[in-house]
């Protein structure tokens, strides 16, 4: 894991270690976007070369998840869902080109995928076994899937 440097705060620009597991919220003003700040030297090579050798979904990220040992978890396979080609669109918004992101390829068919997986897996690594989720249906099934995958230790409520 490329675990961040440091966390800043949007607002007022401190700087605060990252700590796992603990809200991120300024210890100087309070507000609560702080963002991460990676050494991306240290994986930078890789990504220029395409991450050979890497999965096809998120995972092929991992330098900058939260995770430390990524090949240790029986992960779930969220993302590398496919990007089409919008031939409609693009003259409209005034571009050559218009992608769009389809995440009914995901294990649940939902755009929380990505995050419910990388939530459960860091969970999972840091010996928290239940989640509590606030859903009307997409988070809920995604954290439902992940859990599932994360073993039968893992209770979602």
């Amino acid at each position: 894991m490329a675990k961040p440097k440091f966390l800043q705060c949007a607002v007022c620009g401190n700087q605060q270690p990252y700590e796992p597991f603990v809200p991120a919220i300024c210890k100087k003003c309070e507000s609560q976007w702080l963002e991460a700040s990676y050494d991306y030297e240290t994986f930078k090579r890789d990504i220029l070369r395409g991450l050979p050798g890497r999965p096809t979904n998120m995972w092929r990220f991992q330098d900058v998840l939260p995770l430390s040992d990524p090949s240790a978890l029986d992960l779930y396979p969220a993302g590398g869902t496919p990007l089409w080609l919008s031939q409609r669109f693009a003259p409209k918004l005034g571009h050559d080109r218009v992608y769009f992101k389809d995440e009914r390829y995901g294990p649940t068919s939902s755009f929380k995928d990505r995050q419910a997986a990388v939530a459960v897996a860091a969970m999972n690594e840091g010996g928290v076994r239940e989640a509590v989720i606030a859903s009307t249906g997409n988070a809920a099934v995604a954290f439902a899937a992940a859990c599932a995958r994360a073993g039968s230790n893992f209770g979602f409520l």
